[in-house]
Parts: structure tokens; sequence; C-alpha cells
């Protein structure tokens, strides 16, 4: 009869191929799950999708997000909590209310109303950007109601600013006042970027030190005016929108080292105004099961 300790001497060969197996399959099911950038567009109140697996990526209208059978207005900011499982929304209409979105509660067919969840006001009116710090729980924002903008910590759960970071602005004092778009990479050191949009001229990528608020442009400039959202993928790619007013409105890929963004498909002017993304994947509106940061980064499970 074999002992305990021989057991489990034979089979931990077994785990460690069984391991060495899964890490290549789950690596190519992750690559092969369709990735969907959700959008809110502050001018018209909703949300929409793009399906980044697309070769000409579109937005798709899901509907008009609502509290309390109300338009949530001046939608600016988008982000997604993996632990809440919720898109979290930030208003500049008011007090500055944070919401939060199921996506279980996006329903097909669209467009359809999308139900929200009050969780608290900022007391800003005028914070357009908004990203979660994955390792501290801590959504950042960039406050733009003064000048030079702040970078601000906001409470998941009550939605006010429990701290101002600091002002906005390079080591030799060029001040940013304009910040309008905020995300954080998914590998560590799990750097801050942001994009600016000064009142004429292109866009500018950024990186933000989370401590200070010191501004390092990143490169001459992206090449798209009225960027005005930011959301990495899993993959290190950075995916934005720019809105050309009059102009055509863009998707774009921004290249993180140079600054420089890149088309990715064309929106009809005026279409959209896309103030804030987000990205989720797999393409799920019934449940978000569960999420993790390491491994295969963003898998989400599903029933």
């Amino acid at each position: 009869m074999r002992s305990k300790a021989s057991s489990r001497h034979t089979l931990r060969p077994v785990r460690v191929a069984l391991t060495l197996f899964l890490i290549p399959v789950l690596a190519d099911i992750a690559a092969a799950l369709p990735m969907y950038l959700y959008g809110v567009e502050g001018d018209d109140d909703t949300m929409v999708r793009v399906d980044l697996n697309s070769p000409t990526p579109a937005a798709e209208l899901l509907g008009t997000v609502v509290y309390n059978g109300a338009p949530v207005l001046e939608m600016e900011a988008l982000t997604w909590d993996r632990d809440l499982g919720r898109l979290i929304v930030v208003s500049n209409a008011g007090a500055g209310p944070v919401f939060r979105i199921n996506p279980a509660d996006i329903t097909a067919p669209p467009p359809a109303d999308i139900p929200a969840a009050y969780v608290g006001d900022t007391q800003t009116i005028q914070l357009e950007g908004i990203a979660l710090q994955p390792v501290e729980n801590m959504y950042y924002g960039a406050d733009n109601t003064t000048h030079p903008g702040l970078l601000v910590k906001i409470d998941r759960f009550n939605g006010t600013v429990t701290q101002v970071i600091g002002e906005l602005e390079e080591a030799d004092g060029t001040d940013y006042d304009n910040m309008e778009a905020l995300a954080f990479t998914f590998d560590t050191p799990h750097v801050l970027y942001g994009a600016n949009n000064p009142g004429e001229g292109l866009s500018q990528l950024v990186t933000i030190n989370t401590l200070t608020g010191e501004v390092t442009r990143v490169g001459p400039g992206i090449g798209f005016v009225n960027v005005e959202c930011l959301a990495f993928a899993p993959n290190g790619t950075l995916y934005g929108f720019s809105n050309g007013n009059a102009a055509s409105d863009w998707f774009i890929v921004i290249d993180p080292i140079t600054g420089i963004g890149t088309e990715l498909s064309v929106v009809d002017a005026d279409q959209y105004d896309i103030e804030g993304c987000a990205l989720i994947e797999p393409n799920t509106n019934v449940s978000v099961q569960s999420s993790t940061w390491s491994g295969v980064k963003r898998l989400y499970a599903t029933p």
C-alpha cells in the first residue's frame, strides 16, 4: 500500500504539468474573448458600447442612463470597479454625484433605459476624469474646477473627495486645467495616465504622480483634438475617443511611450461626444461574476 507522502510526491508532477498546460490555454481564451469599450455620452445622457474586436469599431447605442426615472445629466467620467463589478459614472450636474451601473441592467435588445444607483456627491462641479487604482481600491479624479486643476482621491462607497493630492502642473509650474481623462496601467507600478485638452490645439498625453499631482508630458502631442476618455486593455493597448466637434470624431489607440494617437475608426461628426470610457470583457450584459488583476487579467467568469 502506497504511503500518503508517496502519493503526494507522485501527484505533484501531474499538477505542475496540468498548470503548465492551462496557462497557454487560458491565455488563448483571454485573447479570443471579445473586448467591449463602454462609453458615456454627456450631451445626450446615453451609454454606448464599442466592439474593439471589429476591424472598424463602431458605437452601438445601449440606452439612456437614468436614476429615479430621470436621465443622469452631464456624465463626464467613467471607470470600471473590478471588485464591485460595476461601472462608475461621475456627473457634473449639481454637487457632482457618483453613480454605479450594474452590467446586468444593460438590457437587450438596446436601446433601453439603463438604471443607475446613486453613491454620493463629490461636491465638485467639474470632475472630468476618474480611474480606479487597483491596489489601493481608491478612485483618483481630475477636478478642473480651479486653475490649475487638482488631482483628488474619491471614496468608492460614498463618492466624497477624501483628499486633495495636489495641483496638476509640471515641475516648471506649467498649469493643466482641462484634464479630461484618466487611466491606470494594468501592470505594476500602475502608472496613472491622463489626457489634457487645451482651449485650442491638440490633446496632450501625460503621466501623473499620484503622490503630488505633478504632470509629465508624454511626447509632443496625441495628434487629435479633445481626447476626453482613456482606457487601458490588459495587453497594454491604450484606447481613447477624440471629439472632433464640427469635424469627425475618432476612436483611437495611443502609444503610451510616444504619446501619439492612431485612428482606429471614424464616427460621424456630432453623433457622439464620449466623455468617459471603460473596458469590460468578455461581451456580457448578463453577469460579471468574478475578476482578477493577476494571471489572465480581467478574464471574467460568467454563468
